[in-house]
């Protein structure tokens, strides 16, 4: 398990599976591209720890 880093309320997507980088690069521009109403939602996006415990963010 591994802690999240402090985000200041924004919610976070984090990836958990790394089968397809292109899928998940897909989901972080689904996510941020405006609805047809112009919402964009504000979200930060990490990934799980690495095998060496330490936690990776982009």
């Amino acid at each position: 398990m591994f802690d999240l880093p402090e985000t200041w309320g924004v919610p976070v997507a984090v990836r958990a599976d790394f089968r397809n980088d292109g899928v998940w690069e897909q989901l972080k521009a689904d996510i941020v591209s405006p609805t047809e109403e112009g919402f964009v939602a504000g979200v930060e996006f990490a990934r799980a720890a690495g095998p060496d415990g330490v936690f990776r963010g982009f």
